[in-house]
């Protein structure tokens, strides 16, 4: 899967926490999520440092607080498909969506990682692989 094939799939399949989503799917949507909220930190922070202006002070604060207004903003928006994407990754390695609560811990959270990583398995309860 292509980096502009996984963001459409994902944003078309925003809610959906059934099926499964092979790796390529879910790393692209990731790395387009992480270079997305870098681009609106940036944007919002530029555009609150101008707002203010002559107190070059009270500007960085400004922008530093836009920034992460936009930010926060932008998590908001992509929470539910990075949900949903994630949740459809751990069925293809024939888990179930459950199993994203072990990032609550520092080992679960080592692990999830590692589960990311692994390879489709070939046929499970959640349908076929996606390829």
């Amino acid at each position: 899967m292509t980096f502009i094939e996984s963001i459409k799939s994902c944003y078309g399949k925003y809610a959906t926490f059934s099926g499964r989503a092979p790796r390529s799917e879910y790393w692209w949507f990731s790395l387009a999520s992480m270079l997305c909220a870098t681009l609106t930190f940036a944007v919002f922070s530029l555009l609150g440092y101008l707002i203010i202006g002559d107190n070059v002070g009270l500007s960085i604060f400004a922008g530093v607080i836009a920034g992460l207004i936009g930010l926060v903003l932008f998590v908001i928006f992509n929470f539910l498909p990075m949900l949903s994407v994630t949740v459809r990754r751990l069925h293809d390695t024939g888990r179930s969506g459950f199993w994203y609560f072990i990032v609550l811990t520092v080992i679960g959270a080592i692990w999830f990682l590692v589960l990311m990583l692994l390879d489709s398995d070939d046929e499970n309860q959640y349908g076929l692989p996606v390829y």
